[in-house]
């Protein structure tokens, strides 16, 4: 739940480098 949404932040900060 909560790594989902992570992963999504984590995405846009990265620029989708976090999978």
């Amino acid at each position: 739940m909560l790594d989902a949404f992570t992963k999504v932040v984590s995405q846009a900060d990265t620029g989708g480098a976090y999978i």
